[in-house]
């Protein structure tokens, strides 16, 4: 079906618009839900920094409802929208001075009066918001980046704060620390997935050890303990970690790394690209399956079918660094390549992890574990 343009806004109020986009209730009631884009300076550009502020355009017409809202945040770097247990909605502003909410039905009310009948307050956390409405959730000059921890089931998730040196997480129904974790050198935006069965998504890190090896780790979600750790080679442009949750409520983890082998021919060594496959209930193991040599631009690992069709879909193209530097960014053929997750087990090695690391296993064992991943019916439900 092809998209049609619904409406669109030629001369804008927003200076410079961040996404995500915010979605709002219906304020107008013209029968569609509305939408809220604020506008900021993301770094690198924050050495030139404007006003947080923030428009309401209406869902149906993409007219401005109310007037613009100045969120007074200072310097904001991120943001995310929240809404919590009780389902009031907040933006969470990530700011040069740490993490901040502000509720959706304050700003509404700036734009116009009234419009904050339609939003929720939560009771607990404006007791703490500042004359500006902010409300002080961590406060941190060193804070990198926040994710949102989907798939506890929890109604009101809970955040993954990043600094240079610690992941921590954050307890947005008590607004406390839950645990904090030392890093160094972290190589990706961390991912998530579930090792164990406590339903919790467990985070897995990977770590930069110097001359191009990296350290994989997956902690605990309940309390930051480690879980499992590999040391694998890897190339600066390799895809983050990705999971695929499976009705036993655990989850097939991907990894993507280098393995430095030794050529029959030449007896030299070669560098091979190649993916892994973790299964949580045989962490000794990886099964390994060797790529050709290609510069991967995106990487995700998808679920089409219930219960069978888990896949991964990677799209390749020219090495981005090399183009950009021909003065060529952006050009060249892409191709974009879809894989079952167990048409791989069978073209796989099975290497130990620990202990053997890299070393092949019996093959008795190989085929026990080949089968385990051949069993495995597969969950459409949010990691």
């Amino acid at each position: 079906m092809d998209s049609v343009v619904v409406w669109q806004r030629r001369r804008s109020p927003v200076i410079n618009g961040s996404l995500p986009v915010i979605i709002m209730p219906d304020l107008d009631k013209d029968g569609i839900d509305d939408i809220a884009v604020l506008s900021y300076n993301r770094p690198p550009l924050s050495h030139t920094p404007i006003p947080t502020e923030m428009v309401i355009f209406s869902g149906k017409s993409g007219e401005v409802v109310g007037s613009k809202v100045d969120v007074d945040s200072g310097e904001t770097r991120a943001h995310l929208q929240f809404t919590t247990a009780s389902g009031a909605q907040y933006i969470l502003l990530h700011t040069d001075t740490g993490l901040y909410a502000v509720g959706l039905w304050r700003l509404a009310k700036l734009a116009e009066a009234g419009l904050e009948s339609y939003l929720k307050k939560e009771k607990s956390w404006e007791e703490k918001a500042a004359e500006t409405g902010l409300i002080p959730l961590h406060e941190s000059v060193s804070l990198l980046k926040v994710l949102l921890v989907k798939g506890s089931g929890d109604p009101s998730p809970s955040l993954l704060l990043l600094t240079p040196s610690t992941v921590t997480l954050f307890n947005t129904r008590t607004r406390s620390i839950s645990w904090t974790a030392n890093t160094s050198a972290l190589l990706s935006t961390p991912s998530f997935g579930r090792y164990n069965e406590d339903d919790v998504p467990d985070v897995v890190l990977e770590e930069d050890q110097g001359n191009t090896t990296k350290r994989v780790l997956i902690l605990d979600g309940k309390t930051g303990r480690e879980l499992w750790k590999a040391t694998l080679l890897f190339w600066s442009q390799s895809p983050r970690p990705a999971s695929v949750l499976t009705l036993n409520s655990y989850s097939v983890f991907m990894l993507w790394g280098e393995r430095l082998t030794h050529s029959n021919e030449t007896s030299s060594a070669v560098e091979e690209r190649s993916s892994y496959l973790l299964h949580p209930r045989h962490p000794q193991v990886l099964l390994e399956r060797r790529n050709p040599t290609q510069h991967i631009r995106s990487f995700k690992a998808v679920l089409l079918e219930r219960g069978r069709h888990a896949c991964y879909l990677v799209l390749s193209g020219a090495d981005g660094a090399q183009m950009e530097e021909a003065g060529l960014a952006g050009a060249g053929p892409v191709v974009l390549t879809k894989r079952k997750i167990k048409d791989d087990v069978g073209e796989s090695s099975v290497l130990g992890v620990g202990k053997a690391e890299g070393e092949p296993v019996p093959r008795d064992e190989e085929e026990l574990v080949k089968e385990a991943f051949h069993r495995l019916r597969f969950s459409d439900e949010i990691k």
